[in-house]
């Protein structure tokens, strides 16, 4: 029986949460523990993400939009917290699949606490994960962005959609690029706008694991701009 197989499976292969290596049953649905999600501490996203002004619904202020295609960017937690990068290491690097899903569900909690929900405009809105290259997600196996954003998708009824932008060109990953500056030279023309079915929405929420300065975010709200979308936020689980 489906009961059986899973002490089995305890017993030869023990789930341990990436936390704080508590063992946790098999039949959980991630490898993260209760006690571990409410030690997440959040951070203070109702402000502009480039400057710091305030704002309600973490809008990017006015002066900013002038220099920058992002509209905005909800950030739920700090990276430099030493148990958030546990599970963004453990979801990239340990291929821990299953904690994909998990911080979607932590972030969608979250922006309901926080009241944020009826920003997200459901009519004409889609949610879209910002893409790999076709040769790191063939070695990774998968997209983590992707894993996050269709757990956001399922929680606020917004459609996900993977074929409004892709990379098309192989880089030196943004977390191995310390200046700023070349940060911003190093994802320049690396996205494009596929051909698709339809129009393109009104509104884009990309979502993405970790936001550091914002210029992979950016380069790909300038894309989907350039292709006809009014408006682009994104949705981070945690900055940098």
């Amino acid at each position: 029986s489906t009961v059986i197989k899973s002490l089995l499976l305890d017993l030869i292969f023990p789930r341990r949460c990436v936390g704080c290596s508590i063992h946790i049953e098999s039949a959980a649905k991630s490898h993260l523990c209760e006690n571990c999600v409410d030690k997440i501490k959040t951070i203070d996203t109702k402000k502009c993400f480039f400057c710091g002004a305030r704002d309600s619904n973490g809008n990017t202020c006015f002066l900013c939009r002038k220099r920058h295609s992002l509209d905005g960017l909800i950030a739920m937690s700090a990276y430099s917290q030493p148990l958030v990068q546990k599970i963004i290491k453990g979801l990239k690097y340990r291929l821990v699949q299953d904690l994909g899903p998990a911080i979607g569900s932590i972030i969608a909690n979250h922006i309901d606490q926080i009241r944020l929900a009826q920003s997200l405009d459901r009519t004409s809105s889609a949610i879209v994960p910002v893409p790999l290259f076709r040769r790191r997600y063939n070695e990774r196996g998968f997209n983590q962005s992707h894993l996050i954003a269709r757990e956001l998708s399922s929680h606020f009824q917004i459609p996900l959609r993977n074929d409004f932008v892709v990379r098309t060109k192989y880089g030196t990953p943004q977390a191995d690029v310390a200046d700023h500056n070349l940060r911003s030279k190093n994802i320049e023309n690396v996205f494009s706008v596929p051909d698709h079915d339809g129009p393109m929405p009104a509104h884009i929420i990309l979502v993405d694991d970790v936001v550091t300065t914002g210029s992979t975010l950016n380069a790909c709200a300038r894309t989907l701009k350039e292709a006809g979308v009014t408006r682009v936020t994104a949705i981070v689980f945690a900055k940098g």
